[in-house]
């Protein structure tokens, strides 16, 4: 299996491509889903869909074609809440395993119910941590 996520500020085409790599993948043969979580739900326009398909399904996988559906899903601001970001609690990472162990560390650490420190701590400790230009 293979995610593509793309990115990007409001109205710069992330739903449309989104849409033509679903078509194109799907004409591969490869089974292929394409969701947004825009509250806009403009997915179905891109498919040449009527909005009534996607609205009686809210949140459902819909076939639109041979190997491709689509999904627009409804994300609420208490589900929103709960995401974390940036994930990885800062220890100094340097190397993938590194950086791993402290994003499955703060993913313990949230499931365990561990208070985390805030944001401003962090930044702190980042930069007292970083090493100078002088040292290099």
């Amino acid at each position: 299996m293979r995610i593509l996520l793309y990115t990007g500020k409001g109205g710069v085409g992330k739903t449309t491509v989104a849409a033509a790599t679903g078509l194109a993948l799907a004409r591969k043969g490869l089974r292929t889903l394409v969701m947004s979580v825009d509250a806009a739900h403009s997915l179905a326009d891109s498919f040449d869909l009527p909005v009534l398909l996607t609205d009686k399904s809210r949140g459902a996988v819909v076939p639109v074609a041979e190997n491709l559906w689509i999904q627009e899903v409804d994300v609420t601001e208490e589900e929103l809440g709960r995401l974390h970001g940036p994930i990885g609690l800062y220890i100094g990472s340097r190397t993938p395993p590194e950086i791993a162990i402290s994003i499955l560390a703060e993913v313990t650490a949230v499931k365990n119910g561990v208070a985390l420190p805030d944001a401003a701590k962090i930044a702190g400790a980042k930069e007292r941590m970083a090493p100078s230009a002088a040292c290099s």
